[in-house]
């Protein structure tokens, strides 16, 4: 008698535990309640890929400011950025002309 509560129970604690997520879901996504509406989200490969990408440029950006900012502030790399962007502009307008 008691396997037959067993599987009662743990067939009332899923459908709770559903609804319960079925709830959440509706409340996160702004979707009115409704008893018939399932709501499935499916995890988007491309917007993980978004994430994983915009991680990355934003470790470059940090790198590239932290360089920036030991250029201006030390006199030895001051000279050597400007001289290295000079050479640069020199060789696009060589390039360009």
């Amino acid at each position: 008698m008691s396997k037959f509560k067993k599987e009662l129970v743990s067939k009332a604690e899923k459908e709770i535990g559903h609804y319960e997520k079925q709830k959440s879901i509706k409340s996160k996504y702004h979707i009115e309640e409704d008893e018939e509406k399932i709501v499935v989200v499916k995890n988007n490969m491309i917007k993980y890929l978004f994430v994983i990408v915009r991680i990355f440029f934003n470790i470059v950006f940090f790198v590239l400011a932290v360089i920036g900012m030991a250029s201006l502030i030390y006199p030895g790399t001051r000279s050597e950025l400007i001289r290295q962007l000079h050479d640069v502009y020199m060789q696009l307008i060589r390039l360009l002309l």
